[in-house]
């Protein structure tokens, strides 16, 4: 789209994933795009990182409802990987 955001078709191609799995963590609430004027969705590049993350924790074997639980949001290497740490901590205790 700009240089600053994306569109469905773009991000889905950026993060190796489809426009429907995009639509799917929409309706979660796992990304929150942005409407142009022409309604479409637009994303911003910060949300190849938030999708970056969501697919890091599937790989781990988290569930959707468990990451939707979390607090994504754009983050630093050390941040994500301080999260996926006390989470598997976590689920080490129970």
């Amino acid at each position: 789209m700009t240089a600053k955001t994306l569109t469905i078709g773009e991000l889905a191609k950026a993060s190796a994933t489809t426009p429907r799995t995009l639509r799917h963590f929409e309706a979660l609430g796992l990304i929150k795009p942005a409407r142009a004027e022409n309604g479409r969705r637009v994303y911003t590049l910060q949300t190849i990182s938030t999708l970056a993350h969501i697919f890091l924790l599937k790989r781990m074997g988290f569930s959707l409802a468990e990451i939707r639980s979390l607090e994504l949001k754009p983050a630093s290497p050390k941040d994500i990987i301080e999260t996926q740490l006390s989470l598997l901590s976590a689920r080490m205790a129970v």
